[in-house]
């Protein structure tokens, strides 16, 4: 028997979506009036969760919940269409988890859901559900509050004592149930419930770190939203931004986000790999109608051309630097920005740009075009034309990417990139320095690098 890397435990919803047009008022009540055109069925919850993560790592087993009802008899349609390992435990006492969406164009005019509440211990620690642990490296927790993980604390207890990965979608007010797991992935509104107000990030990694400590876990993933998503171990913190700008439907995109960060976790990836590929997996996801998956190639897509956007050191448009700045943010990296002509690069130059490079992860020099050069430096300047220059500066390690600028002042620049930390090199005085008052007003830092004694520009041109 093949063995099952990823055991996926949790409650099963079945998502049913109508879709249709409204362009009238009832006249029975002040509500839309929507006409239906065709229906669906998706599956929600560990269903989600479980079928995002087969679309990158098919060796996965789902065990969960239903009724002995219609929904049931769905959901195991959908589970065998879609090839998914399953396991379902039928209960006649109990309703199948249904999520009814009705949609006109983009909009979700209403939810209906049907479900009766659980009480009883539905799916026990049995023999069978010890041999999926054991068969599995990951055991993946999606905690709805539905009844199915009633025995939780059993099961974590169990597969920490077999050493497994156990990552966990949690819910409710009472993280003590997860106490011994690995990591847990709430989104804020769960996390605040849980740990009180959280006002900015050096706060949620302290209360983060508390929750570690008081649970004996190794992380807590915090989703964000449109502000991103924080990873705090014991060690580290780590954040990515949102990539999302267009959004249509949040619905399911933290069972993507789980499910993405959970496969690429326990395939060998790093935690910054890992939230990496879950960020653009949820990016995408949201821009589709309902409960969808993002499957691997489009995940791996977006990844490459995204370094390929990094590692590129010249863009002649705004809209593609500033492509170029979103992704840099993304990363979460320190952006470093000085300016000037560099016209003839010498060893005073090398050393204010590897100075100021240590100032943060990214550099941006900003080059002033030759008609500016001319109007600063003379008519015979510059020497080196503007694209020799260009490629001089991008032969430098310390040179992350170039922009060109054509006004006197690299003003326009600075408000455009807004680094984190601006440089200048020389005896400037920091009132002086163009931009200055701006980066201070963001709480970004204003450096001078003092200038290598015998190496100018004008010297140089004058022996």
């Amino acid at each position: 028997m093949i063995k099952s890397q990823t055991l996926i435990i949790g409650d099963i919803i079945l998502d049913e979506y109508w879709f249709g047009d409204s362009n009238r008022i009832s006249p029975e009540a002040p509500i839309p009036v929507v006409n239906i055109k065709n229906k669906n069925f998706r599956l929600g919850g560990a269903g989600n969760v479980a079928l995002n993560f087969s679309e990158i790592n098919s060796n996965v087993t789902l065990v969960s919940t239903i009724g002995k009802d219609l929904d049931g008899k769905t959901i195991e349609k959908i589970l065998k269409k879609k090839k998914l390992k399953h396991h379902l435990k039928k209960i006649s006492l109990s309703k199948s988890i249904k999520k009814l969406r009705i949609f006109s164009g983009h909009h979700q005019m209403i939810r209906l859901d049907f479900e009766n509440e659980r009480k009883s211990y539905e799916l026990k620690l049995d023999n069978k559900l010890k041999n999926e642990i054991d068969r599995s490296k990951l055991i993946l927790l999606s905690d709805y509050g539905k009844g199915t993980l009633l025995e939780i604390k059993k099961i974590i207890k169990y597969a920490k004592g077999k050493s497994k990965l156990i990552i966990i979608d949690p819910k409710g007010s009472d993280f003590n149930k997860y106490k011994h797991a690995s990591i847990l992935t709430p989104n804020m509104n769960e996390f605040v419930e849980v740990v009180g107000e959280v006002n900015n990030k050096t706060q949620l990694i302290k209360k983060a770190r508390n929750l570690i400590q008081k649970n004996n876990l190794i992380g807590v993933l915090v989703t964000q939203g449109k502000n991103g998503m924080t990873l705090v171990t014991k060690g580290k913190a780590i954040h990515k931004d949102s990539l999302t700008q267009n959004v249509y439907d949040v619905t399911g995109a933290g069972d993507t986000v789980i499910a993405t960060f959970s496969a690429y976790l326990n395939s060998g990836k790093t935690y910054e790999e890992s939230m990496e590929m879950a960020n653009i997996a949820a990016s995408t996801v949201i821009k589709k109608i309902g409960t969808a998956t993002v499957d691997k190639k489009e995940i791996e897509e977006i990844y490459e051309n995204r370094n390929k956007i990094l590692n590129k050191k010249f863009y002649t448009s705004n809209s593609e630097i500033l492509k170029k700045i979103q992704t840099i943010r993304s990363k979460n990296m320190k952006i470093v920005m000085t300016n000037g002509c560099f016209d003839i690069i010498h060893a005073g130059h090398i050393h204010l740009l590897e100075n100021a490079k240590k100032l943060g992860d990214f550099m941006i020099v900003a080059i002033n075009s030759d008609e500016t050069v001319k109007v600063l430096k003379g008519k015979k300047r510059p020497v080196n034309k503007l694209s020799a220059r260009i490629e001089m500066l991008k032969a430098l390690s310390c040179v992350d990417l170039v922009i060109v600028f054509n006004e006197l002042t690299p003003l326009k620049i600075i408000k455009m990139v807004s680094p984190d930390v601006l440089v200048k090199g020389g005896d400037y005085k920091i009132r002086d320095i163009v931009g200055a008052d701006l980066i201070k007003a963001k709480k970004g830092k204003v450096k001078i690098i003092k200038t290598k004694k015998g190496y100018s520009t004008t010297k140089i041109l004058q022996r």
